[in-house]
């Protein structure tokens, strides 16, 4: 059984954990983990929002914003004539321009996500001269890099080398 709660424009799920005997809440459809619990039905909703306002007052200390739910729904200022040609390639498609707008930002939002990925998996970095902790060393090894030049140290944080590649 679950149920949900709202507060502050965010949700939360709650469902009852009958090994522990305790009902326990999740907020959803944000990244930051909140979760919080309560004995009795009385006692959730009020850990719900001491939850909300601590993540809230947490941001705040830290200096960042707080990330809500998003609702699905935005506006968008597009200028006159764009959205006249939205408008007319709606209707020689048959489809609503909400339609035709959500497809368009659907396929652009994939094609840039993977094109952000594909970057990062290509991604090739050449190190001039590094200073590695041991363990890097027998890693960088172990991926083919043989070549050591210059000395080996010791430092308070642990032995280190210096490597040239």
């Amino acid at each position: 059984m679950s149920s949900t709660l709202k507060h502050k424009g965010f949700q939360a799920v709650i469902e009852y954990d009958a090994d522990e005997r305790v009902l326990v809440g999740r907020v959803i459809d944000i990244d930051a983990l909140i979760l919080f619990s309560a004995h009795s039905p009385d006692e959730i909703e009020p850990a719900f929002h001491e939850a909300i306002e601590e993540y809230i007052e947490d941001c705040k200390n830290r200096g960042v914003d707080c990330q809500k739910p998003c609702s699905g729904t935005f506006n968008v200022r597009v200028g006159a004539e764009l959205h006249r040609k939205a408008l007319e390639l709606a209707r020689r498609s048959g489809e609503s321009l909400n339609s035709l707008i959500m497809k368009a930002l659907a396929s652009e939002v994939d094609r840039r996500m993977n094109a952000a990925a594909d970057a990062a998996s290509t991604k090739r970095f050449v190190f001039r001269e590094v200073t590695l902790d041991t363990g890097w060393v027998d890693a960088m090894r172990a991926g083919g890099v043989e070549q050591e030049v210059g000395s080996k140290f010791d430092l308070p944080t642990g032995e280190r080398r210096h490597l040239r590649h």
